[in-house]
């Protein structure tokens, strides 16, 4: 478990709306989640050789035909959970009441601005949405333009991902081998989703449109001679 807090980002990490620009009315109010903060960020790596063929526990003394079918296979497993990445609710002032362009603005928050999970619902044109609207506001008061929304008050969703390999060495003349690889990312084909859109400016506020890659499956053959 980690937590990083800071009062402005680095300009490499100014990802989901925390653009590394401040309130300069409030620097004490800047102070929140780092965009990079992940309570949880644990990745699992296992390599497993079966315990099957030539020097191995079981059938080590069976026939050749035998040790090329099921014999010296190796599993390899990479499983990744990471907690989702904070998100920064900002909106656009209209540049006629804009004291700079380099100035971040937050909205009035009434209450938690993520959607309990049973009505984050489907729009028609398949985003996803992910932050409530009706809880986030924009201010009104042109002399007040800067909200009580914290700085990187809202978190993305969780990432989960399991990465699988098969692996064989088949042995050729001359001490030359023929390796085979066969691989799986995002195994159980996981829907892990882009951070929501966090301007409340923006028609589409609220709303997941994208995702990280689905299951891709290769094969690969190597000779080595």
């Amino acid at each position: 478990m980690a937590k990083a807090i800071d009062d402005v980002s680095g300009h490499l990490e100014t990802s989901s709306g925390d653009n590394s620009r401040v309130n300069l009315a409030n620097l004490a109010g800047e102070r929140g989640l780092s965009s990079y903060d992940q309570p949880i960020n644990d990745t699992l790596t296992v390599v497993w050789d079966l315990p099957i063929g030539k020097g191995r526990s079981f059938l080590s003394g069976g026939p050749g035909w035998m040790q090329t079918i099921v014999g010296g296979w190796q599993i390899s497993a990479i499983n990744q959970m990471n907690s989702g990445l904070p998100v920064n609710l900002t909106y656009s002032i209209p540049s006629n009441l804009s004291v700079s362009d380099l100035l971040t603005y937050r909205p009035n928050v009434s209450g938690d601005p993520v959607l309990a999970s049973g009505k984050q619902i489907r729009n028609a044109n398949g985003s996803i949405q992910y932050l409530d609207p009706t809880m986030v506001s924009v201010p009104t008061d042109v002399t007040q333009p800067y909200g009580n929304a914290g700085r990187n008050s809202v978190r993305g969703t969780s990432f989960y991902q399991l990465h699988t390999g098969l692996h064989k060495s088949f042995g050729l003349w001359e001490g030359g081998a023929l390796d085979f690889r066969a691989e799986a990312f995002n195994l159980l084909n996981k829907a892990n989703l882009i951070t929501p859109d966090s301007n409340r400016s923006n028609g589409s506020f609220g709303t997941i449109t994208q995702a990280f890659p689905a299951r891709q499956l290769q094969l690969a053959l190597k000779l080595i001679f």
